[in-house]
């Protein structure tokens, strides 16, 4: 429902682009739908734009879910929980005990996965990747 009330507001911005005023509640809704993280902070929005901009977007607005909402907020919490989990399991593998070949590879892999994912930085990986090696070379 999100997106398609997007894309009704972005319909009515392009065909009434001569309007102040639609033009001016429609952007507004936009970034409502984007920073809402509950319904009642969309209620003034919706009604707004039924009148204004888009009744279809606006009657979008009014049927969207409060899970929909939350859904990038929960999204970003399980990407950190699964970097904690990552950088924990590559952390707590023993320092005394000389990894063999096949668990340098997979924690290299695990190291790059979280990289290519965006879950860490360069700087973060750069330093895993050290950190590995490192307990590999002892």
């Amino acid at each position: 429902m999100k997106k398609l009330a997007k894309i009704f507001i972005w319909i009515s911005i392009i065909f009434q682009f001569w309007l102040i005023f639609p033009l001016i509640i429609g952007v507004l809704a936009l970034d409502k739908l984007d920073s809402a993280k509950n319904k009642d902070e969309l209620l003034v929005m919706s009604v707004l734009t039924t009148l204004f901009c888009s009744a279809i977007a606006g009657i979008f607005m009014f049927c969207i879910k409060e899970e929909e909402l939350n859904e990038e907020y929960y999204e970003q919490i399980k990407k950190q929980k699964q970097k904690n989990e990552n950088t924990e399991s590559i952390s707590t593998s023993s320092d005394s005990e000389l990894p063999d070949t096949k668990e340098l590879t997979k924690e290299l892999e695990k190291a790059k996965k979280l990289y290519e994912d965006k879950l860490i930085t360069e700087e973060e990986y750069n330093k895993m990747r050290e950190k590995i090696l490192n307990k590999f070379l002892k």
